[in-house]
C-alpha cells in the first residue's frame, strides 16, 4: 500500500524557495534573490544571483538557468533549487528543492536507486531525487521501490497464507489455516512433522547428523545415528530428505535406502545397477510440487553418466532424462529443492563455484551464481537450502567446511570453518522454513 502522493508543507518564508499564502508554500521555479530576482519568463539580475524566471541567466556567462536558474560564477545549470521537470510534480519533493538531501553531496549514475528508511529515491541527471515515500504497511527496496511483500515468496498474514506478487506491490490469497497455525508462509499441517524442520547431513564414517543453523553458541551438529545399512563395504554418497522426515541415502554401492531419522533403521528400496535404470551414483533432492501443495518430487545429478540431470519416479524407481549440466562444471553439481517449488544445483570447484536455479521440466538454467573457488582439491561437497540461506558443506585442503550463501545480497561466507564431519550427503525436507522470520 502507498501513501497519498499529496504532502503538506509547513510554510516558512524567506528562504528565497517558495512564497507563503497563508499556511500553503508555493515553489517558484529557479527562486531568485534579495538583490534584485525577478519573477518575469526570463529575467536575470545585475548580480549574477539566481533568476527567479523561468529560464534566467546571469551577466557572468552562467549556464542558462531553465527551472532552476543560473549562478553567478557560471556553473552549471539546476543546483538544489529546482523541481526536476523529468519527474511527476505531484509526488512530495524534499523541501530542499526536490533533491534527496542526505545524497545531496553524492553523485550517481542515471538509473541507479536508493533506499534511506522509508524513502525511495532514484537517479536523474546524476542527482537523486525523492521518487516515493513508503507507508507503514510497505517497506523500501532498491530494486522495485516500495513494496509490501517479498517477491513470488508466500507469507502469513494472520492466519491465513497470502501469495505475493512478482512486483511485490500486491499478493492474493492462498488459504486460510483453520486447524494449524500460519508459519513460514504454510499452514504447518499433519504432514509436516518437527523432525521436518532441520537439514541432515551423512559423512563418510556412517553418521547420520542434524544440522541446525539457528541453534544458538553454534552447536549446530547433533550426531543422531551410526549407519549400519546393508553392505558394510559400501560407504554413503548422497542424501535426500522427504515431507515425512525419512531420509533416502545412497551408498558407493548403488543401493538407495530410507531411513528413519528417529531410530535410525534402514529399508532397502532398490539396487540402480541391477534395477535397469542405468543409474550409479548422482546427488539428490526432493523440491516441492507447486507452492502452497503437499506433494513433492525426487530429482537427481547423476554423476556415472557425464552429469544428466532428471528426476525418479519414487513408487516405481523408474528414472526420466530431463538434459546434461554444463561442461564447464568442474564437478557434477548436488542438489537441494525448496518449499517454494524450486530447485537449486551446487557445483564446486578450484577455480569457480556455481548455485544455479534449475528449471525442473527442462534443466535448463533459470539464474546462475558465480562464486569464489576454493582454490584446491574438494574431495567431498553436498548442498542444502534452510531459512532463506544456502549450506555448501566441502572437504578441500585437509579441513571440513560449511559455507553459507545469502541469496538476497549475494554474500559468500564461511559459516563453519573446521568440523570433524566429512560430509557426503545433506538434505532438507520440503516443510523446512523457506525464510526466517
Amino acid at each position: 500500500m502507498k501513501r497519498s502522493m499529496m504532502t503538506a508543507f509547513l510554510c516558512v518564508c524567506g528562504f528565497g524557495l517558495a512564497g507563503c499564502q497563508g499556511d500553503t508554500m508555493y515553489v517558484v521555479h529557479g527562486g531568485g534573490n534579495e538583490e534584485g530576482g525577478t519573477n518575469s519568463p526570463s529575467g536575470g539580475d545585475e548580480t549574477g544571483g539566481d533568476s527567479g524566471g523561468d529560464s534566467g541567466g546571469d551577466e557572468t556567462g552562467g549556464d542558462s538557468g531553465g527551472d532552476s536558474g543560473g549562478d553567478e560564477t557560471g556553473g552549471d545549470s539546476g543546483g538544489d533549487s529546482g523541481v526536476d521537470p523529468g519527474l511527476d510534480p505531484s509526488i512530495p519533493r524534499d523541501v530542499v528543492g526536490g533533491l534527496a538531501s542526505w545524497l545531496e553531496k553524492y553523485s550517481c549514475v542515471e538509473g541507479d536507486s536508493d533506499c534511506q528508511e522509508n524513502t525511495y529515491s532514484q537517479c536523474k541527471d546524476y542527482h537523486y531525487y525523492i521518487s516515493e515515500f513508503c507507508s507503514d504497511e510497505s517497506f523500501c527496496d532498491e530494486d522495485l521501490g516500495c513494496i509490501e511483500c517479498i517477491p513470488d515468496w508466500p507469507f502469513c498474514k494472520g492466519n491465513d497464507v497470502y501469495q505475493c506478487s512478482a512486483d511485490g506491490k500486491s499478493s492474493t490469497l492462498v488459504k486460510s489455516c483453520e486447524l494449524e497455525p500460519c508459519l513460514n508462509g504454510k499452514c504447518q499441517v499433519a504432514e509436516c512433522p518437527a523432525d521436518t524442520q532441520f537439514i541432515y547431513l551423512v559423512d563418510s564414517s556412517y553418521n547420520l547428523l542434524k544440522f541446525d543453523p539457528g541453534a544458538s553458541g553454534g552447536n549446530y551438529f547433533e550426531v543422531l545415528h551410526r549407519l549400519s545399512c546393508g553392505n558394510t563395504s559400501s560407504t554413503p554418497f548422497s542424501m535426500a530428505v522427504d515431507r515425512d522426515a525419512k531420509a533416502w541415502v545412497l551408498y558407493q554401492d548403488s543401493t538407495l535406502y530410507k531411513v528413519d531419522v528417529k531410530s535410525g533403521s534402514c529399508e532397502k528400496v532398490t539396487n540402480f545397477r541391477t534395477n535397469g535404470s542405468g543409474l550409479s551414483t548422482f546427488g539428490m533432492a526432493f523440491s516441492l510440487d507447486t507452492v502452497g501443495g503437499e506433494t513433492d518430487s525426487l530429482y537427481i545429478g547423476d554423476t556415472s553418466t557425464g552429469g544428466a540431470f532428471g528426476h525418479i519416479d519414487t513408487e516405481t524407481m523408474a528414472y526420466t532424462r530431463l538434459a546434461s549440466f554444463s561442461s564447464k562444471y568442474e564437478q557434477t553439481p548436488e542438489l537441494t529443492g525448496t518449499g517454494l517449488a524450486k530447485l537449486y544445483a551446487f557445483s564446486p570447484g578450484q577455480y569457480n563455484q556455481y548455485i544455479s536455479e534449475v528449471d525442473k521440466a527442462t534443466g535448463n538454467v533459470v539464474q546462475e551464481y558465480t562464486l569464489p573457488g576454493t582454490g584446491g582439491y574438494i574431495s567431498a561437497w553436498a548442498f542444502a537450502h534452510w531459512g532463506g540461506y544456502f549450506f555448501a558443506f566441502e572437504t578441500y585442503n585437509g579441513k571440513n567446511r560449511v559455507h553459507r550463501f545469502n541469496i538476497e545480497n549475494h554474500s559468500f561466507e564461511v559459516f563453519v570453518d573446521n568440523s570433524p564431519y566429512r560430509i557426503v550427503g545433506a538434505g532438507v525436507s520440503t516443510c523446512a522454513p523457506v525464510v526466517v522470520n
